[in-house]
């Protein structure tokens, strides 16, 4: 099966007049298992985030990638419309991810983050990480951030919890480690008003050190719950 063929492009239909970003999570490897690759489309509606589409699948093939990756943008052009950021997770896979960035740059601005580089939020300090991690978690709570209702995606997101004020994640039995998760943290930065430079602009409450979930053990939300804005996940492809 191409992308082509397991990505429908009927999912583009839920777009609507908001502006949208894409969070791509590139696969790594994690205690000798190969992690998913994923990729979440969201859009702002009003003050809420949706994620119109999310999709996460493993390939060896870097084409297929690339592939699944141009399937998206096709799709959103078609509705006559332009992602305002695409970001990308450069934290292991720094060749490929700026590769990434050179090939799609034409359609739209690219973001790289690592997760280790340095943000400043509020007056502190944060690693990229932390504070990507904590928007996307304030932001579910809150009920500012709706999810696909697909079970992959409610059990991708609970593998990722917090120890010791930051973010780590169990593995999956199919080699998952919250990439959808990940995905989705990049793709709501994508649609903040300034990136990196202007983070004290984020609209959601408790983002920083002093956030309420700094000693959840699991993440919490409306997953798979909250209203239903036009939700849509994606399949999970394997090649």
């Amino acid at each position: 099966m191409t992308p082509r063929q397991a990505i429908s492009s009927a999912w583009a239909d839920l777009l609507s007049d908001g502006p949208l970003s894409l969070g791509y999570d590139v696969a790594t490897t994690e205690s000798g298992v190969s992690n998913p690759s994923a990729i979440n489309v969201m859009q702002r509606d009003g003050r809420v985030a949706i994620s119109r589409l999310v999709i996460t699948w493993k390939t060896r093939e870097p084409a297929v990638a690339r592939q699944v990756i141009r399937c998206i943008f096709d799709d959103i052009e078609a509705r006559g419309k332009k992602p305002r950021r695409l970001v990308i997770d450069a934290s292991s896979e720094k060749y490929y991810a700026a590769d990434i960035q050179t090939e799609f740059r034409k359609r739209c601005p690219v973001e790289l983050v690592s997760g280790n580089q340095k943000m400043e939020f509020r007056g502190e300090s944060l690693d990229a990480k932390s504070l990507l991690g904590n928007m996307y978690c304030s932001a579910l709570e809150d009920g500012l951030l709706l999810l696909p209702a697909g079970a992959f995606i409610e059990l991708d997101h609970r593998l990722v919890k917090r120890e010791a004020g930051r973010f780590v994640t169990d593995l999956g039995p199919g080699g998952e480690h919250g990439d959808s998760f990940d995905a989705g943290k990049l793709a709501y930065w994508g649609l903040q008003a300034g990136g990196s430079t202007q983070a004290q602009a984020m609209e959601v409450g408790g983002s920083g050190a002093n956030s309420s979930l700094k000693n959840r053990p699991g993440l919490i939300g409306p997953i798979g719950g909250g209203r239903s804005l036009n939700r849509h996940s994606g399949p999970r492809l394997n090649s």
